[in-house]
């Protein structure tokens, strides 16, 4: 009783803390609605705020405005903002009436039409309200409503698919309207225009790779290249067929019928390295990749570089980049002979040398920087160094020069917003690549283009793509609301700081519940947006989850993934082959992909029969980007690389990797020991206050599931309080994630020590290890891990020529340390 009186006291104080602070930050609200007004300015949301205000506190500015409007069509109601609909209603209300809230509407007849799909809700990010749309609804009065359920878009297998799926998985929850009943869909197009090969495909790993996807980058990474190569395929070997609305008849899967949709953008990264592999043209259409764009962020070393000749970063980064084309080699051997990266003070140095005309033009475009506006600079340097000529020799060339126009005529267009120097160009460009601000890629669709689009689900509603693939279905969504808004109860529920360590308002507990089940209930809208998106072929790359993603019990993919509610409605992969026509279903073979291309592929298709590019120098662009290939292949193949992990493996039998030098610094998410070590790198030792936050931070990049991330956080906790770490703390220095690189028999022994410190003379070195081992088996385990720790010996000894060293395995899940013996 004792304890839940002090539990109660504490919620109770939290409550009031977090009241309190709100209160002190009214000060700063009204703060800024001063300044707003005194500049006279209004934002988005205070034109629909004051508009709401006054058509509900003013009846006769009501009635005026009411009367201007004889018809009032909304379309797209389901996405309807509450203040929005509370206009709505004000304006439709019947002749004679003034209700004070916009429920109490009586709305004249015949005045208000609302079409929406409460199906396709899917903006509650944008205030959207489902619930809104129900309440809106009811106010219509019965007998009002007419459903459309003819689909005129789908094929027939993928209507019967949908509603297979759907049926049961969108249905009115019992304690609430933040879901709507399905309604089903009937075909409705001309069966002469559904091509013979059409419905829904799975696509199941091969099972060969099912064992080799440990974290979600490697599930990401082979996801990928599975639709890369599916793509490739059968756009090369047209038996797929679709229907070509403008030119009324059947013909093959091109690449411009097909499109990509993602929840996120967060595997795009991965699904352009894949399509790049296979020679896929694609578009990212919107999302925040514009401004970080490889072409982008050259151009903008360069302006850097002109605007600022004391950056050495930023003019290394320009002579690299396709303006200038200096190869590293070059700056080299200009900087080992006393040459000066920078181009006012030395350009005398650079005569004679490969850098002399780029240090020239440099210190041309410096010296004018001032006198002509940003756009006409940018242009001049396209002219000067024919850089776009460059550009479009790479893959995706002629995006890549659209999208450099484009920076040029947001020059122009910031220089009304005052932004007419190049320093405040330089500084606006470099800004919206930190932020990833979210811009469009330059349109460049016109006749003729065949590329595939890649865009989120989000972006996609209200199109039809002949064929739709949903990428990363396994994902799982991330939960964190730190301010929730339930309307049902008219209060705001907020949780300051972690979800285990913070504090929270008393109702807060019951609003993330329910707000739970209104964000699945979107989910699952999400995911019926998506698949309706297709016109003749819809792709699902099913069950690309790691261990991790499934249920240990059931075998079935964890909730909160688009994954887990297509479990039960879709064949497992072990039918490889099936087709399931009464569900409109048919699993694809991927064991037929190359999932491991040699080298990238190059697409050749005939949908343009007339090329722009006259053929001979699309022959010699081709035979030149050959010899680029042949020549990065010939410069990247540097000294074998080992690590002390590959010892251990040696000592085991197994071979060790040989890559080349540049590969380096590629790494690998290792799931949960990924997570331990590198909270147990940043977390300050010595005060880890914000351990919680850290971990959780941590956690959303590596896709990790709850429980994974609790054990993790209690795991770094008690090392934190174990006698190997305070022997660290006590040491005359201790030092964490020590890097090192030393030549070892021919090749070159790299890796990182989790900790050196060093007590007197003699330097310890520590190997976290997060192994699930048991007391009495751990020195067992430590010897197995022996070669590594000679591996680490033999660096320390190399790099610092100590000989008193002494190296330690701490096992994080026994809490057990061991001192390793060392060979001499």
């Amino acid at each position: 009783e004792l304890r839940d009186l002090h539990d109660s006291f504490r919620n109770w104080l939290a409550h009031n803390v977090i009241a309190e602070l709100a209160a002190e930050l009214l000060d700063f609200v009204e703060a800024y609605k001063a300044g707003m007004a005194e500049a006279a300015m209004l934002d988005f949301h205070d034109l629909l705020l004051y508009a709401r205000n006054m058509l509900r506190d003013h009846p006769h500015v009501r009635e005026y405005f009411r009367r201007r409007f004889k018809y009032i069509l909304v379309d797209e109601f389901q996405d309807t903002d509450p203040l929005q609909a509370e206009i709505i209603f004000f304006l439709a209300e019947a002749d004679g009436a003034a209700a004070a809230e916009w429920e109490r509407v009586k709305v004249a007849p015949g005045k208000l039409f609302l079409v929406g799909d409460p199906k396709q809700s899917i903006y509650r990010f944008r205030r959207a309200d489902i619930e809104m749309y129900d309440s809106a609804k009811q106010s219509m009065g019965k007998g009002h409503d007419l459903s459309i359920f003819q689909n005129f878009r789908c094929a027939d297998l993928l209507v019967r698919a949908v509603n297979g799926i759907f049926s049961d998985l969108i249905e009115v929850p019992p304690d609430g309207s933040y879901q709507p009943a399905y309604v089903a869909l009937e075909f409705g197009r001309e069966t002469e225009e559904v091509p013979p090969r059409q419905g829904v495909y799975l696509l199941y790993p091969p099972e060969r790779l099912r064992a080799q996807m440990p974290n979600a980058d490697e599930r990401r990474r082979l996801e990928t290249r599975a639709i890369a190569a599916f793509v490739a395929k059968i756009v090369r070997e047209h038996k797929y067929m679709i229907w070509d609305k403008n030119e009324n008849r059947q013909r093959p899967v091109e690449l411009r019928d097909i499109a990509i949709l993602l929840r996120t953008h967060k595997p795009v990264e991965a699904l352009e390295e894949a399509l790049k592999l296979y020679g896929v043209d694609f578009r990212v259409i919107g999302g925040r990749f514009f401004f970080v764009r490889e072409e982008i962020q050259e151009l903008l070393a360069v302006l850097q570089a002109i605007d600022n000749p004391y950056d050495g970063v930023a003019l290394t980064a320009a002579l690299r980049s396709p303006f200038f084309g200096i190869s590293d080699e070059d700056i080299f051997t200009f900087r080992a002979k006393g040459g000066g990266l920078n181009y006012l003070s030395g350009h005398e140095d650079a005569s004679g040398t490969p850098l002399e005309q780029a240090f020239a033009l440099l210190h041309d475009f410096h010296a004018r920087r001032n006198d002509v506006r940003p756009e006409d600079l940018v242009r001049d340097l396209y002219r000067a160094t024919k850089a776009p000529m460059v550009f479009l020799l790479k893959p995706g060339g002629k995006q890549r020069v659209h999208n450099l126009m484009k920076i040029a005529d947001m020059s122009r267009a910031l220089s009304d917003r005052g932004i007419y120097t190049l320093r405040a160009f330089v500084e606006w460009l470099a800004e919206r690549g930190e932020e990833e601000a979210d811009e469009a890629e330059a349109a460049t669709l016109e006749t003729g283009d065949n590329f595939v689009r890649v865009l989120t689900v989000h972006k996609a509603k209200g199109l039809e793509f002949p064929v739709v693939i949903l990428a990363d279905l396994a994902s799982s969504r991330v939960d964190r609301e730190p301010f929730i808004v339930d309307r049902r109860e008219r209060n705001i529920a907020v949780l300051m700081g972690s979800k285990d360590k913070g504090i929270r308002t008393l109702p807060y507990d019951a609003s993330k519940l329910y707000e739970a089940k209104r964000l699945e209930a979107e989910e699952k809208r999400l995911l019926y947006v998506a698949m309706t998106r297709a016109r003749d072929m819809l792709v699902l790359p099913a069950y690309w989850v790691t261990p991790r993603d499934m249920e240990e019990k059931t075998g079935r993919p964890k909730e909160g993934r688009l994954l887990s509610y297509l479990a039960d409605k879709i064949p497992p992969p072990d039918e490889a082959g099936a087709v399931d026509s009464a569900a409109g279903m048919e699993i694809y073979d991927t064991s037929s992909l190359d999932f491991e291309p040699d080298e990238p592929g190059v697409l050749r298709v005939t949908a343009d029969p007339k090329p722009s590019i006259p053929k001979v120098i699309e022959k010699r662009s081709s035979q030149w980007r050959g010899a680029c290939e042949d020549l990065t292949h010939l410069t990247t193949s540097g000294r074998p690389l080992t690590s002390a992990t590959d010892a251990v493996k040696e000592a085991e039998g197994e071979p060790k990797r040989t890559e080349a030098a540049s590969a380096s610094g590629r790494t690998e998410a290792a799931g949960f020991g990924t997570l331990v070590h590198k909270i147990l790198e940043l977390v300050d030792w010595e005060n880890p206050e914000s351990l919680s936050r850290m971990l959780e931070n941590e956690a959303a990049d590596l896709d990790l599931p709850e429980d994974l991330c609790a054990e993790a956080l209690s795991m770094v906790r008690e090392a934190l309080k174990s006698d190997a770490i305070k022997r660290a703390l006590k040491s005359d220095a201790y030092y964490k994630e020590v890097p090192f690189a030393v030549k070892h028999g021919g090749a070159l022994l790299e890796g990182k020590i989790d900790v050196l410190f060093a007590e007197g003379d003699a330097v310890y070195l520590v190997d976290f290890k997060t192994d699930r081992v048991a007391g009495k088996d751990v020195k067992a385990r430590a010897e197995h891990y022996r070669p590594q720790a000679e591996a680490y010996a033999r660096a320390v000894r190399t790099a610092t020529g100590t000989r008193a060293l002494q190296s330690m395995f701490f096992f994080l899940y026994p809490r057990e340390a061991v001192l390793t013996r060392q060979s001499p």
